[in-house]
């Protein structure tokens, strides 16, 4: 996603570079913008309508506060088996592989990939 986006704005600038750096930069951000916006319109679905509905009705019928009724609902929905292999195991992985990332030093050789490269060519060692 985050390649996608640095693609376009290269074609971008390929395509505008006599309008400048500032007049892509502005084009390109106007599209996160113009998503921003259309999610606020944008209707619920209707399987959250339902559910929302059915625990209002729920709430009246109890005599319960549907605010806390849908706040309790929902930190249930957020509950997870951490001791279950199914959730630690990955986790546990990929927490090991980013830690053997950072340790490895690979985010400094991708930052100086151009330098390293560039006393290879010169022939100094």
């Amino acid at each position: 996603s985050k390649n996608v986006g640095s693609i376009l704005l290269f074609f971008g600038m390929l395509c505008f570079q006599t309008f400048g750096l500032s007049f892509v930069s502005c084009i390109s951000a106007l599209f996160p913008v113009i998503g921003l916006v259309g999610m606020c319109f944008a209707n619920e679905s209707p399987l959250f309508n339902a559910r929302h509905e059915l625990s209002r009705e729920m709430s009246i019928e109890e005599n319960k506060n549907p605010v806390k009724v849908w706040i309790s609902e929902n930190m249930q929905r957020l509950k997870f088996p951490i001791s279950s292999p199914t959730v630690y195991k990955p986790l546990v992985l990929i927490t090991a592989l980013m830690c053997l990332q950072q340790c490895s030093g690979a985010v400094y050789i991708k930052k100086f990939i151009i330098q390293i490269l560039a006393t290879e060519e010169n022939g100094c060692s």
